[in-house]
């Protein structure tokens, strides 16, 4: 382009620019400080998801079947470091949290609960060991055999030791997430539940159901045959690319096949085994049978077909499979029969946890979550491992977070992944210290 009619072009720009059309009021300016009050109340409402979720969930994991057991307190934590930016930490301060540990939520049925822990403590002591950070507060509690002696300072000037003494319970934990639509997932070590999924369940027992599934896929060791077949998958597409020269293509191929081996076969398994939790737990099961037909019904006439490349049973199977579920385990309790699945799964071996008494029941939340518009429902999203293509730095508060497994992190971690949809490396200088799935999945390379 010559310089006469590059000169041309940007005086014709200019002028078009003159020409375009804004706001014809003025709106004034944007009260930050009341912005950052609004935000701190719409956390507070998530934290109110979580607390309804945690108490669900809670029931679950004290009477499944673990191969593995762990301590469980009952409360929910959150310190200033744990945000961005100076937005986010506006956002901290408008709901109190600063630098210490500050509770934001507390089960109601929990240990933490009974012994008096409230939302709003600020924790500074452990037995007698000084926190300063989340990671020291995590590094504290693992620290504790037996009774966990907790000094907290509240909000007037009050300050005293609380003795908490935790539960043995199976060790996942479950937290709601946004980004995923109605549907949830499990990473092997926590259930991640979709906001719009507590808008979808019609009752606490229905929610119930979708955790215990996904708490289903974690003990059966779904998650990692998954992994593992995944990794088979590659290692023989990688043999076909090296003998063809095709550069990766049937590695590729190889690890999406393996992720899908059995993949429908785990899903049944899970929906069995999730029954005969709940059954465990004393919970409810006559208000389940719609479940499936409800999902169904934003899912496309596609999802009423077999489909043997699928990730998923259609949603027919699984409305007869539940059925069939619920009368079996409804025999054995009238025949008062242990509840044990008949399954050939991993966690029909492991050890169950006590069985709830029949006269326990799943408490339900102090606050119910904010807002009850159903959205669009989703059919089940599909987890497909992969390299990574993109590489993230971060600095040392965040590498500290991630080596502490921190849960709000993570639950970051993911959500980025998902809405990049490509495979993430969090490094540290030339070290990778872990890899987002856009399926969910996280792993640790230094493990």
């Amino acid at each position: 382009m010559s310089r006469p009619t590059s000169i041309a072009t940007l005086a014709l720009v200019i002028l078009a620019s003159a020409c375009m059309s804004g706001p014809r009021y003025d709106i004034g300016a944007l009260d930050m400080r009341a912005l950052a009050d609004e935000q701190a109340q719409q956390m507070a409402a998530h934290h109110a998801m979580q607390v309804r979720v945690d108490s669900l969930f809670l029931p679950l994991i004290r009477h499944g079947f673990c191969d593995e057991t762990g301590p469980y307190y009952g409360f929910g934590y959150l310190t200033s470091e744990q945000f961005d930016d100076g937005l986010d930490r506006r956002i901290a301060a408008a709901r109190g949290i600063g630098s210490l540990p500050h509770v934001v939520t507390v089960v109601p049925t929990s240990r933490a609960a009974t012994s008096g822990l409230r939302a709003g403590d600020n924790i500074y002591h452990v037995n007698g060991i000084a926190v300063n950070s989340a990671k020291d507060l995590a590094s504290a509690l693992d620290r504790v055999n037996g009774v966990a002696n907790i000094a907290v300072s509240r909000a007037d000037g009050t300050s005293f030791v609380i003795a908490v003494e935790p539960e043995i319970v199976c060790p996942y934990r479950a937290h709601v997430v946004d980004g995923i639509g109605v549907n949830a997932f499990a990473d092997g070590a926590n259930v991640m539940v979709g906001r719009d999924m507590l808008d979808f369940v019609e009752s606490d027992e229905e929610l119930q159901f979708v955790l215990a599934h996904e708490l289903a896929h974690n003990a059966a060791g779904h998650v990692d045959a998954m992994r593992n077949n995944s990794t088979v998958g590659g290692l023989i597409g990688a043999i076909a690319d090296g003998l063809l020269g095709t550069y990766g293509t049937f590695a590729s191929a190889g690890r999406r096949a393996g992720m899908r081996a059995y993949s429908q076969d785990f899903e049944r398994e899970a929906d069995y085994l999730a029954v005969y939790l709940l059954a465990r737990a004393n919970i409810d099961l006559s208000g389940l049978q719609n479940f499936w037909r409800r999902l169904a019904e934003g899912a496309g006439y596609q999802s009423l077909r077999p489909n043997d490349n699928g990730s998923h049973p259609s949603y027919p199977e699984r409305t007869v499979r539940l059925r069939s579920a619920i009368i079996e385990v409804q025999g054995k309790v009238q025949r008062t029969e242990p509840l044990f699945p008949n399954t050939r799964s991993r966690a029909a071996r492991n050890t169950p946890l006590p069985q709830a008494a029949p006269v326990e029941r799943a408490q339900p939340p102090q606050t119910a979550p904010v807002g009850s518009t159903r959205p669009p429902q989703t059919a089940p999203v599909e987890s497909t491992p992969a390299p990574p293509s993109r590489f993230v730095e971060v600095g040392p508060s965040v590498v500290a977070l991630i080596q502490a497994r921190d849960p709000i992190q993570l639950v970051r971690m993911r959500v980025a992944a998902r809405e990049a949809k490509e495979t993430t490396a969090y490094r540290d200088g030339n070290r990778i210290i872990a890899i987002a799935h856009p399926s969910g999945q996280i792993d640790f390379p230094e493990r």
